[in-house]
């Protein structure tokens, strides 16, 4: 695994806390954020999954939501699951 996305991920929910949309990061794990609707159960209907590279770009701004979904490297289903503005507003905080 990964630590720098782990810790971008985890970082990431702290910043958008909730369970509307989960996040799949294939070797780093899953989270559930976002305002909205509560899921509890089966499949959540907004689901995004992004390999890790790519949401390390995304999240260090180093490419565009949009590029990435043209090329194929996010899968995103669910009304929801267009989170370009969460990767938008996010901000790094270091522990350091």
């Amino acid at each position: 695994m990964d630590k720098q996305a782990y810790k971008y991920l985890q970082e990431f929910a702290k910043q958008f806390p909730g369970s509307n949309i989960e996040l799949r990061i294939p070797e780093v794990g899953a989270i559930q954020f976002g305002q909205g609707s509560k899921h509890k159960r089966g499949i959540p209907p907004n689901v995004v999954e992004i390999k890790k590279n790519i949401f390390i770009q995304l999240i260090e701004k180093r490419t565009s939501w949009n590029k990435e979904m043209e090329s194929g490297n996010i899968e995103a289903s669910g009304i929801n699951s267009n989170i370009e503005n969460f990767f938008k507003k996010f901000e790094f905080k270091s522990k350091s």
